[in-house]
């Protein structure tokens, strides 16, 4: 009787989740009356967001595996420095990236700029992958090739590139997928053309009122994007993973060492370095473009960015926070957690008209945008999350679920006992990253917000202005109220574990 409750209440909660997810794109199917119209130039789109994601893919696999060289090289106790050198333009908000190309080359639009940007924000993160890849799954075979005589290149070319294939394969068609689905990188530095879904899905309901296209557009790269990830779930790993004993891991990470080549340091520092120059490079000139724009005269707008961002990145937080734990304590299956896997996060675009159903009718105020601007986040970060990190969290709860469902235990019971004390921890961080994120989030914000209401929305308009120093200065205070954010959930989250 009671796993029966239980079964009827985990059902309930991934039907209404699943009924949440979906809304954005029954919104969009209600206001195009069941038309769906393809673009006429729609085969010319396609191959233009394939083009730019295969190539943004291509370059960020690339300057990965040489970023990967490097952090071979480097001794064990200095990896961690540099792993975070390497994952600093990964975590930090997408608009420094796109600061630093439009202040080194401000008249880069297009194709490649907007490939070059995915490439500085991914590379470093694949580098490290890659790396911790060679260290723990090749080692003993490294080793031994070393003692026979086998030298660097033949190591690489015979003994590392081809066991590593399936692992580059994978992580180029992770970029190929968020590639696919950016928005506020192209919106930014496509130019006219529209190389994404997301952009021409904004175009034509932004200047067209076309919905029966953005309709069509957005169920296409749906699908579209989902079988890429079931694919993606479907790759094996080429390697499986060695167990390394104390006395050997020493003399592997010596072995690996001997891999790595100093010159791949380029690679692996370009997209942090490009961060840091358009952050730090003239602070003053910054201080002056702020003077002349009025801001610092008159406060009031930046003091309404504060409070947005505060209230946007806070309730954002805690809204993906409290979507997952539902997830989470539904009890989903094998087959539920396949779907909840593969389920990729909703068009950034449609996802901000969608939340313009919020207070329909009802007058611009800052009220209504922070909740417009905070559930479409929600919405967004979700998936993504659950993927990183939740669908493994889950997985691990599963025995102790069935012990306690085998000892007559009830739904709540397991939930209040087994599930929440578990995960809480994982809530809050994720909570801190979308809150992190969020200060400098501009993508639905300049969706549905009715004026600069977050310090990410004024950045954006004094980077479209031209006025880079200025919009630099901002950004550099969001990345340390961003951290602080971050921070204060994170220890959130370690106080209520303890």
């Amino acid at each position: 009787m009671k796993n029966n409750r239980a079964n009827l209440y985990g059902r309930s909660v991934l039907w209404g989740l699943a009924i949440l997810f979906l809304l954005p794109y029954v919104f969009s199917l209600v206001l195009s009356k069941g038309r769906l119209v393809l673009p006429s130039d729609f085969l010319n789109l396609v191959w233009r967001s394939w083009l730019q994601a295969t190539l943004s893919g291509a370059l960020a696999t690339a300057f990965g595996l040489l970023g990967a060289g490097f952090l071979l090289r480097v001794s064990h106790l200095r990896t961690s420095l540099w792993e975070g050198v390497a994952l600093f333009p990964a975590v930090i908000p997408s608009g420094v990236i796109v600061l630093g190309l439009m202040d080194l080359v401000p008249e880069w639009r297009g194709l490649w700029a907007i490939a070059a940007a995915h490439t500085l924000i991914s590379s470093g993160f694949i580098a490290v992958v890659l790396a911790r890849l060679v260290r723990e799954r090749m080692g003993a075979s490294l080793e031994l090739a070393w003692v026979e005589g086998a030298n660097r290149l033949l190591m690489w070319r015979r003994g590392v590139l081809p066991r590593l294939f399936p692992e580059l394969f994978r992580v180029w068609l992770t970029i190929v997928v968020s590639s696919l689905g950016s928005f506020s990188v192209p919106l930014l530095l496509g130019g006219s053309q529209a190389y994404t879904f997301e952009i021409a899905i904004h175009h034509a309901i932004r200047l067209q009122g076309a919905w029966g296209i953005a309709a069509s557009l957005s169920l296409f790269q749906l699908f579209l994007l989902v079988a890429f990830l079931f694919l993606f779930q479907n790759l094996r790993s080429g390697q499986t993973p060695t167990t390394i004993r104390s006395g050997e891991s020493a003399s592997r990470a010596g072995v690996a060492r001997i891999l790595g080549f100093s010159w791949g340091a380029p690679f692996l520092i370009l997209g942090t370095a490009v961060s840091l120059f358009s952050l730090v490079r003239d602070p003053f000139l910054g201080w002056r473009q702020l003077q002349s724009t009025g801001l610092l005269e008159h406060r009031d707008v930046l003091l309404v960015a504060l409070q947005g961002s505060v209230a946007t990145a806070a309730l954002s937080g805690c809204l993906t926070a409290l979507l997952l734990l539902l997830a989470a304590t539904s009890f989903p299956g094998p087959r539920s957690r396949r779907w909840m896997n593969a389920y990729v996060a909703p068009s950034v675009a449609i996802t901000g008209f969608a939340t313009l159903a919020l207070g329909w009718g009802a007058p611009p105020s800052f009220n209504w945008d922070v909740a417009r601007i905070s559930l479409g986040a929600a919405l967004l970060f979700a998936p993504v999350i659950w993927r990183l990190r939740w669908a493994e969290e889950v997985s691990r709860l599963e025995g102790a679920v069935a012990v306690a469902q085998t000892l007559g235990a009830g739904s709540s019971l397991i939930i209040s006992r087994i599930l929440l004390p578990r995960l809480f921890p994982a809530a809050f961080w994720s909570g801190g990253l979308v809150a992190f994120w969020m200060w400098g989030d501009y993508a639905i914000g300049s969706i549905v917000a009715s004026r600069n209401m977050t310090l990410g929305l004024l950045a954006k308009s004094l980077m479209e202005s031209y006025r880079l120093e200025a919009a630099a200065l901002l950004l550099l205070a969001v990345l340390v109220l961003g951290a602080v954010t971050y921070r204060l959930f994170t220890w959130g989250g370690s106080s209520v574990h303890r």
